[in-house]
Parts: structure tokens; sequence; C-alpha cells
């Protein structure tokens, strides 16, 4: 089951379509004031919320015992994010096979996507970064543009400095740490 909300442009057409595709637990809801700014600017916007991916995080075994390291272990997993990217391609498929009246001819060749934390990950995934040391993932070409807010620092994915090396598509990486 994917759950989607769309925001259109107010004023005109949508020249351009963004994905983007909300955090641990968000469901298909992202932060308004981001929604608000990209539709305002004139982009059609898609959440994305996928199955399993909402206030059910946090009512796992894992999350009831407070183990959220293996909680976020399940939700990011390799198999998991496979299955989100499909969804992805599905929405896309449809949306090729029937535009919406508000999206301008040729805005499904110029697609971006924002990804947050999970999303990130499924982001990253459809830019062709595998997420596991023995996946082998492909890139999205109707894809163009991307920014990860938050991105996912993974378990099983490559090493750091291999980190973005296969991803050829313009990217904007946003990233707090915290130092203990």
């Amino acid at each position: 089951v994917i759950g989607a909300q769309w925001h259109a442009p107010s004023a005109s057409a949508a020249q351009a379509l963004l994905f983007v595709l909300p955090g641990l637990a968000q469901g298909n809801s992202s932060p308004p004031a981001l929604i608000d700014a990209l539709a305002g600017s004139g982009f059609a916007v898609v959440t994305i919320g996928h199955a399993g991916n909402d206030a059910a995080v946090w009512r796992s075994p894992e999350a009831r015992r407070a183990d959220f390291t293996e909680a976020a272990r399940r939700m990011y997993g390799a198999s998991d994010v496979t299955e989100r990217g499909a969804d992805v391609r599905f929405v896309l498929d449809a949306l090729e096979k029937q535009p919406p009246p508000w999206l301008a001819a040729g805005a499904l060749r110029r697609v971006g996507v924002v990804g947050i934390g999970l999303g990130a990950q499924t982001a990253q995934w459809l830019l062709g970064e595998p997420m596991a040391r023995t996946q082998v993932a492909t890139s999205e070409p109707r894809l163009v543009a991307a920014a990860l807010l938050g991105p996912y620092v993974g378990f099983d994915g490559p090493s750091m400095h291999q980190r973005y090396e296969a991803i050829v598509t313009p990217l904007l990486v946003a990233f707090a740490g915290f130092l203990a």
C-alpha cells in the first residue's frame, strides 16, 4: 500500500515534479513548510508514504524495549529500500501513463527527489548507491536532481569513503551531527 499526498502549485501548471520521501515513521507527511516552499516555487510535489513507515514503527517490539538500533536496522534493511524504490518507480510509471492536468508536458522528464532520513536512503538507492555490499543498485534515469536531508549512514552499505561514489545525478547533501 502506497500513501501519497499531492501538492500542486497554485499559480500555474508545474514545470517540474518533486518527490518528497519522508523520514522514519513519518508516513506520507513531511514538514509543511518544506512542501509550501516547494509548491510556492512552482513545483508539483508528491509525498510518498511507504507501507510500515508510519507511527507503528514506534510501537514495534524493538521500539517498545527501547532497542532503537534494531528497529532502525529493520526499517533501513537492503530489502526494504528495494521495496520503497519500487514504490517510487510505480508512481512514476502511473504518472507517465496518466499525467494530471496540472503537470506541464515534459515535467516527468525533469523529476527531482528530496529524501529525509529513511527517504534519503530510498533516494540514494534510486540514484544508484547500493545499500549492502552484496546489492547492486540501478539508477532511476527519470530522477535528474536530488537533495538528501539527514541521509542514511548505513549498517551494511558502503563505507563512508565510498558513499555517493556511484551517484552521478546532481546531489545536495545536508547532514548535521552531534559530538558527544
